[in-house]
């Protein structure tokens, strides 16, 4: 290593400085700007793993209507697929799906038939490589929310964390 006798002085491109060339190299910082810095530091931030969900929580979902009588998950659908890619960006976020019925049968086949669409859209997700316990899944039987029968003939889900 060469030594030059220049320890305790600064080199600015290679050359030696004075105590009057100093001033021209300092960039000034106010103090403002100095707390400003710190305040950010201090702050925590938001790791990068996950992205912001659109979906809020305790909100309920449309993703799928069934057709009359069906409880399998054969048409393709944006909504459930964004749920999915939402799910995959967000490896924390845990769901609840729930299904519903029309009004037309007995409570206990509508009961039978809701409990498989909540598991038929449960099962679809679960083929695009979301974890099995990151999803709960409940049919809840019939359904007069909306005033048609194709309306309650339904899969939604509620963002659960």
């Amino acid at each position: 290593m060469k030594s030059d006798n220049l320890k305790d002085e600064p080199i600015v491109n290679n050359e030696k400085t004075t105590d009057t060339d100093k001033s021209k190299d300092v960039n000034p910082i106010s103090d403002t700007t100095v707390q400003e810095q710190i305040k950010a530091i201090e702050q925590p931030t938001e790791t990068k793993s996950s992205e912001v969900s659109p979906y809020q929580k305790g909100v309920s979902y449309e993703v799928y209507l069934f057709p009359f009588g069906m409880s399998d998950y054969s048409q393709p659908n944006p909504e459930l697929d964004k749920l999915v890619e939402v799910m995959k960006k967000n490896p924390n976020m845990k769901i609840s799906i729930f299904a519903y019925t029309d009004n037309v049968g007995s409570a206990n086949f509508n009961q039978i038939l809701s409990d498989k669409r909540a598991k038929a859209i449960r099962d679809y997700i679960i083929s695009k490589s979301i974890e099995i316990n990151r999803i709960a899944y409940l049919g809840k039987g019939i359904s007069m929310k909306y005033p048609t029968d194709v309306e309650n003939r339904r899969a939604e889900f509620v963002l659960s964390e």
